[in-house]
């Protein structure tokens, strides 16, 4: 009979439980029928990801062989499921009275339907994923897959290619219990399993392991991956055949077709590889998966693709379970004790223990973290929490004692404690969290971010997950994503002043870093930012960050004179490092707002509370040469003008600021050295060409100089690297009008117009999208359109 079929609605519990979803009721959407196996496509009632739900095929149940493999299946691949380049055997369970399993679909297909695609670098990628995953199989765990084909290659929706399907894998010592692996970096040279069936697809498989009672090692999988690589260049298998027993001989007796040749180049230049991967004799492939794989990342340099040998990570850590563990995580559990190696019986005083979960609970809550830890640590006994791994008070105790190690700054003892956990057959959510949070303090933010993210599919509004996957983005500079991730913190966890203050100061970071072409979208963001500063509760409990973060935003935004009204508004800066900071912001303001008198009186006032300052110092120098330069009397005139030209050019040596290059290309020209002047902006342009200031500046420059030809040139180039800035279009109108190209002039000046209002409309609606959320009552989200 049947296990279920399309439109079926199956109630799975343990499933719901390890991904945290609220609703147990899943729908089958899909049915696969394999030779031993069922696997159903099945999607939650509620919201969350797609899962593929496999038990034994009805006749497996009365064939107690069969029914045996299959469980061996089970054991391998949860074991092996710490591997990242392996399908994930989420939870084990009881279904319908059948052995049953649960991983999450793989949307990206199987390698069968890409294997027409003819891109060398997917192609690379792939293969070295794969080689990486049996690797860590074989070396780990000293297990072999022997049944690699194009159907066991499943790639998930970012395109990674991940192994399934363990049902007829082997240990590479025969009877070894799969903890035997080689040292790290030595050779493979296990004495190999005896094929005592010819199992596998024939197609794909090796020539030694189609002989059968012949002992096979890791070299079979390698003749697979060859196999897999022919068919891929090829179109089709090194060996076809009407039937299996010509298929067979062919393999053991024939020579692959060779590819490439003198007059035809193969797609993926990795011939050589393959021919050595289809060597008939095991002694004349490659001798393991680095070799090969090195061997492969060579063949891609030659084809310009640039690819790595892949060292998997792994998502936690286990052990090979026994078949007896497998089984009985699969009955119920009424153990209270467990029997040491050595027969004697370790009791437990389950009321203490439960009395001492409840005191360290409190104590956890009083923050008393030590204390919390002496408590949890008492009880905890590894051995009974390994072999009751699914009991909820071992559960409770490993959680504390790992939670508690991670407050007192030991991660990798907490990680430690999680492993003893990884064998129970549903995973409790905080584990996830914690092993993220213990991988971000040991400084692996990647492998944070990744456990964060998996986590995720099943909590999708976890705050303390958001909150880890966050931390682990902002490490390793994923602004973009770190800046949706904590939108999606602030839905969740509600109006939070510490969150909002964070959120704006990533929008205006964000801001700063996109391109000249995305500024309308850097002006949303800045407004919004601003918007969110004004919130009375970020205001009253961060007010000196709240207010830098909104003059940053207004000053990205062009918008001087309210930067200017916000620190003239604020409390007066203190002083000590907080001081200088505020009053070197304040500066820089004023010089963009062109008020350099003011800039330079206040500047030489803050110099004798910071002389250290080099930005203040460079301040001062800008607005005296600026201001000389624009007309203003300044005491000691031409003396204190040529101070600080020698201010300016040895700060300019130091390094290339656009803001100091501007302001001595404007003096030196003032001075009548317009030759200077030109070579100052032209060198500037080479150094920093996405600076448009500059190429503005040149434009105008050589316009006043009379090239006339080469001030459009620099003026157009102007406006196509910054097509939202209103200066450049008029400096592009300027050079035409001298031109007398007066169309085209005016043309210049409506595009000027245009950008104004489309930023300002900008600027406006994001403030306006706020306004309406804050009032709405909502939980501080920000409307998709406005972003």
């Amino acid at each position: 009979m049947e296990s279920f079929r399309v439109g079926d609605e199956v109630v799975l519990p343990e499933l719901a439980r390890q991904q945290g979803l609220g609703d147990p009721r899943f729908v089958v959407e899909k049915v696969i029928r394999g030779g031993m196996s069922l696997c159903a496509l099945v999607k939650p009632r509620g919201p969350g990801g797609s899962y593929a739900l496999k038990v034994p095929a009805a006749d497996l149940m009365t064939d107690p062989g069969a029914l045996e493999r299959f469980l061996d299946e089970l054991r391998v691949w949860l074991t092996l499921s710490a591997c990242d380049g392996i399908v994930e055997a989420l939870c084990v369970f009881r279904y319908q009275e059948r052995p049953a399993v649960v991983s999450r679909w793989m949307d990206g297909g199987s390698l069968r339907h890409k294997l027409g695609r003819r891109d060398p670098e997917f192609f690379y990628a792939t293969i070295l994923r794969v080689a990486g995953a049996l690797d860590w199989a074989v070396r780990r765990r000293g297990v072999l897959h022997r049944d690699i084909k194009p159907e066991n290659v499943l790639f998930d929706d970012l395109g990674r290619a991940h192994l399934s399907d363990w049902g007829i894998a082997d240990f590479l010592e025969e009877g070894t219990d799969g903890r035997k692996h080689a040292p790290a970096g030595a050779p493979l040279k296990g004495k190999g399993v005896k094929a005592r069936l010819i199992l596998g697809t024939v197609t794909y498989a090796s020539p030694e392991q189609l002989l059968g009672g012949v002992a096979v090692d890791h070299r079979t999988d390698i003749y697979s991956l060859g196999t897999i690589m022919y068919e891929w260049e090829a179109g089709e298998p090194p060996f076809t055949g009407g039937s299996w027993e010509e298929l067979r001989k062919r393999k053991l007796f024939e020579e692959p077709r060779p590819l490439g040749g003198f007059l035809r180049r193969t797609t993926f230049g990795a011939e050589e590889i393959i021919a050595k991967c289809l060597a008939r004799e095991p002694g004349n492939r490659f001798d393991d998966y680095r070799v090969f794989s090195e061997a492969l990342v060579a063949a891609a340099a030659e084809r310009g693709v640039t690819a790595a040998r892949h060292v998997p990570r792994m998502r936690y850590q286990t052990e090979l379970l026994d078949a007896d563990a497998l089984k009985g995580r699969m009955a119920v559990h009424g153990y209270v004790s467990v029997v040491g190696t050595d027969g004697r019986r370790a009791g437990v005083n389950w009321e203490r223990a439960r009395e001492a979960v409840e005191k360290a609970q409190i104590l956890e809550r009083e923050e008393n973290w030590a204390e919390a830890h002496e408590h949890y640590a008492h009880f905890f006994m590894p051995s009974l929490a390994r072999d009751l791994p699914d009991d909820p008070l071992q559960q409770t105790l490993a959680l504390g004692l790992a939670r508690t190690l991670l407050k007192l700054g030991r991660p990798d003892e907490a990680l430690r404690s999680l492993d003893i956990l990884a064998g129970a057959s549903v995973r409790p959510p905080e584990a996830t969290r914690i092993a993220a949070e213990a991988s971000l303090q040991l400084g692996d933010a990647e492998q944070a971010e990744r456990i964060a993210f998996a986590a995720l599919a099943g909590h999708p509004d976890d705050p303390d997950l958001l909150d880890v996957l966050l931390q682990a983005q902002l490490a390793l500079g994923q602004d973009e994503k770190a800046l949706e991730t904590i939108r999606r913190l602030l839905k969740a966890e509600g109006p939070d002043p510490a969150t909002t203050g964070m959120l704006a100061e990533l929008l205006v970071r964000t801001a700063g870093s996109l391109p000249e072409s995305e500024r309308p979208e850097a002006m949303r963001r800045l407004a919004e930012a601003v918007a969110r500063l004004t919130d009375p509760n970020v205001l009253e409990t961060a007010p000196a960050e709240a207010l830098e973060t909104t003059v940053r935003a207004l000053a990205l935004a062009g918008r001087w004179d309210e930067a200017l009204g916000e620190l003239d508004n604020a409390a007066a800066p203190a002083e000590g490092e907080a001081g200088q900071s505020r009053a070197e912001l304040t500066a820089d303001c004023l010089l963009a707002a062109d008020r350099w008198d003011e800039c330079l009186s206040r500047c030489e006032s803050w110099l004798k509370a910071w002389p250290q300052s080099g930005v203040l110092r460079r301040a001062a120098a800008r607005s005296l040469a600026t201001g000389l330069a624009s007309g203003l009397s300044i005491p000691g005139g031409e003396a204190a003008g040529e101070a600080a030209r020698s201010a300016l050019e040895a700060s300019l040596r130091e390094s290339p600021d656009p803001d100091v290059l501007l302001a001595l290309a404007r003096y030196c020209e003032w001075k009548g050295h317009r030759r200077m002047a030109l070579d100052l902006l032209e060198g500037g342009h080479a150094t920093l060409p996405g600076e448009w200031r500059i190429l503005v500046a040149f434009a105008e420059a050589l316009e006043r100089d009379g090239h006339f030809d080469r001030a459009l040139t620099a003026a157009e180039e102007a406006t196509r690297t910054a097509p939202y800035r209103p200066e450049a279009w008029h400096a592009l109108a300027a050079v035409r009008s001298t031109l007398g190209r007066k169309a085209e002039e005016e043309a210049a000046l409506r595009r000027a117009e245009d950008v104004l209002r489309e930023l300002a409309a900008a600027w406006h609606d994001a403030r306006e999208a706020v306004a309406k959320a804050v009032s709405g009552g909502g939980p501080g989200g920000f409307p998709a359109a406005a972003r």
